[in-house]
């Protein structure tokens, strides 16, 4: 029996940015600029994307350890504590991050391009690379050490998510993180060596505020950018002005964003 999945973008972590006056998410299609309301359930499904076993292996090793580990983080968050990591919670990041770009687009577009001469089913394809996503963040996981933490946002604007999860922040002083968005004010943050070689109390604090707009704005332009590279769908907010600014920040870059992917994807 066929089920309806999430493509990408966990029903969890979209939950977290719903408007609560409409208990729907707010998204902005982020080719057109199309606004439109829809619920977190019900976003980013498609009927038969993945088989039942996939979609189980799916919650199983990554959807239901990261909401967890999501729980935990706003917890501490909201009680001001440390938040103690394990290499198990290392481990759930690094599957987030792998099959979150596994699941994309671009990854699919790819696949095709190289394997076009095999008819192969849709759902088969998406399977195999879900798969292969687990199976390469599951490499040296024994040695394998995650220099992550927690952006708290404590500026006006809220963070917006792409539908692709997660984008990356050229930016040496900010440690050139990948930023994964789990609710409007917090995010994850995957950092360089350097960053916590210049911040050692990062490594038991683990949370770096953020107070100002301007650096917010700038997180929620990139989430934009590499949504346009990775999918070309949507992003979703709880409020309409952080999504409209955000693409207004780029939409004279989408035609060249939407080159870049054809020319990645080849």
């Amino acid at each position: 029996m066929e089920i309806k999945s999430h493509i990408q973008a966990p029903k969890s972590v979209l939950g977290r940015f719903i408007d609560e006056k409409y208990n729907k998410v707010h998204y902005i299609d982020v080719i057109s600029g199309r606004l439109g309301l829809c619920g977190a359930k019900v976003i980013n499904r498609e009927l038969g994307w993945y088989s039942e076993q996939t979609e189980k292996a799916l919650n199983d090793n990554v959807e239901n350890p990261f909401s967890r580990l999501c729980n935990r983080i706003i917890k501490c968050v909201n009680s001001e504590d440390d938040l103690i990591v394990s290499s198990d919670d290392n481990y759930i990041v690094k599957k987030y991050i792998a099959s979150s770009i596994g699941r994309s687009d671009l990854i699919s577009r790819s696949f095709d391009n190289h394997f076009s001469k095999f008819d192969l089913n849709p759902q088969f394809k998406h399977d195999k690379l879900v798969e292969l996503s687990l199976k390469i963040s599951a490499i040296n996981d024994d040695s394998f050490s995650l220099l992550w933490g927690i952006i708290e946002n404590k500026a006006t604007s809220s963070l917006i998510l792409p539908r692709n999860c997660l984008y990356y922040v050229s930016d040496e002083d900010f440690g050139n993180p990948i930023v994964m968005p789990i609710s409007p004010r917090v995010a994850i943050g995957v950092f360089s060596e350097d960053y916590f070689e210049r911040h050692p109390s990062f490594i038991n604090e683990r949370i770096v505020g953020i107070y100002d707009d301007k650096t917010i704005k700038h997180l929620n332009s990139k989430a934009i950018q590499y949504e346009v590279v990775m999918n070309g769908k949507f992003a979703v907010s709880s409020r309409i002005d952080d999504l409209t600014d955000a693409w207004e920040q780029n939409k004279d870059k989408i035609a060249d964003l939407l080159s870049l992917r054809n020319q990645l994807s080849k």
